[in-house]
């Protein structure tokens, strides 16, 4: 069922923007002689990202986070955009057995493609594929494990944008069609962040 809900919603961006660039006619006005500036690859770019800050614990463990995550797009026409995003986050695991501590610092990326409509002037919706490399912490009854988990994680979602001039803030609230069933993360990502040129 995932799967189809992805293909859907792939094939629902490429159904607009095609629907959108045929319907993209130019009219000229007769009156005017000077032909309209061309717009260049740098001008149709904006940016954005995100700052990422977090603590959680519980009885006898916890983990700090602080990262980045950028992002470019790419203005295909008025309206939407696609480009890459990135993220790098750097985790202080520490749990704490009472007789000893075991800590752990690691990183954890990853990388992907969005594409992103404007639906009115502030509101847009969002899709984006990512490929997400993060890590388990186990403790094997003596010391603390640590793997390295890789997936593929396919979000859909929508957000708002406060880009009145050059700069401007968003807030997006994006689910997770890859989330596996017994993972106990929430599907549901909220980020917040800054944008340029959006």
């Amino acid at each position: 069922m995932k799967k189809i809900i992805q293909i859907a919603t792939f094939l629902f961006m490429i159904t607009v923007c095609q629907s959108m660039l045929h319907a993209q006619v130019r009219e000229v006005d007769p009156n005017v002689t000077e032909e309209p500036a061309k717009s260049t690859f740098a001008s149709r770019l904006w940016y954005g990202g995100n700052l990422i800050l977090g603590y959680s614990g519980g009885n006898y463990e916890s983990l700090f986070q602080v990262g980045i995550s950028p992002m470019v797009g790419y203005k295909v026409f008025e309206g939407l955009s696609i480009g890459p995003r990135a993220s790098i986050i750097y985790s202080a695991y520490r749990l704490d057995l009472g007789t000893e501590v075991d800590k752990s610092n690691t990183v954890s990326w990853a990388v992907g493609v969005f594409a992103r409509y404007k639906i009115i002037r502030s509101i847009f919706v969002h899709t984006e594929a990512e490929l997400e490399d993060t890590p388990i912490y186990l403790f094997n009854g003596s010391a603390l494990e640590v793997f390295r988990r890789q997936r593929n994680n396919f979000y859909v979602g929508g957000g708002y944008n406060s880009g009145q001039g050059a700069f401007g803030y968003e807030i997006m609230l994006l689910y997770n069609l890859n989330q596996p069933d017994n993972d106990v993360e929430s599907p549901f990502d909220i980020r917040v962040g800054f944008t340029y040129n959006f």
